[in-house]
């Protein structure tokens, strides 16, 4: 299955310093996926949470930022991820593919349920923005840790099992049947 396909245009959500998108827009890494070899800068638009001073933030943003434009990549900045329809540049647009690879709330939260929630209604609010953007039959993309974690079961018990979303699938929330069957 292509992960993209030439024609798609897709829209990169919390790119921090735009690594990922400088790697898309590197025409024929031998490393990357043989179906994204085609596509073009022109074919996405990445966004970022932090404004233009994220270049104090990360020292190697403002040149990946100057390399993407510079081959015709859409870089925006101030995009909240979960109020995209309040985006202007993004106002009235449709995106075959809408990816976001590192989400998290960055709110600094100690308590490890806390944050986990936080980052489960961060992904929820995403989830529902990124809809209307979507050309029809394209699923959002979010990424989520590999990792395995404890956690107590709906029984009270423990249970070994990724986080509320099974990173092995593109955004689809865990069924898990209550003791009534729901």
């Amino acid at each position: 299955m292509d992960l993209a396909l030439v024609t798609d245009k897709i829209l990169l959500i919390g790119e921090g310093n735009f690594s990922f998108a400088r790697a898309l827009a590197v025409r024929n890494p031998p490393s990357i996926e043989p179906s994204l070899q085609s596509l073009t800068s022109r074919n996405f638009t990445a966004t970022a949470y932090d404004i233009e001073e994220c270049y104090s933030k990360y020292a190697e943003a403002e040149e990946i930022v100057q390399y993407l434009r510079a081959a015709g990549a859409e870089v925006l900045f101030g995009v909240d991820a979960t109020r995209l329809e309040r985006v202007g540049a993004l106002k009235g647009r449709k995106w075959d593919k809408i990816a976001w690879n590192f989400p998290r709330a960055g709110k600094g939260i100690t308590d490890q349920d806390r944050n986990i929630l936080s980052t489960q209604l961060l992904i929820l609010g995403f989830l529902r923005s990124a809809a209307g953007f979507l050309a029809q039959g394209s699923i959002p993309n979010v990424l989520a840790s590999k990792k395995k974690r404890k956690r107590v079961s709906d029984e009270g018990g423990n249970a070994d099992e990724h986080d509320a979303f099974d990173s092995d699938r593109e955004a689809q929330p865990k069924r898990r049947q209550s003791a009534g069957g729901y």
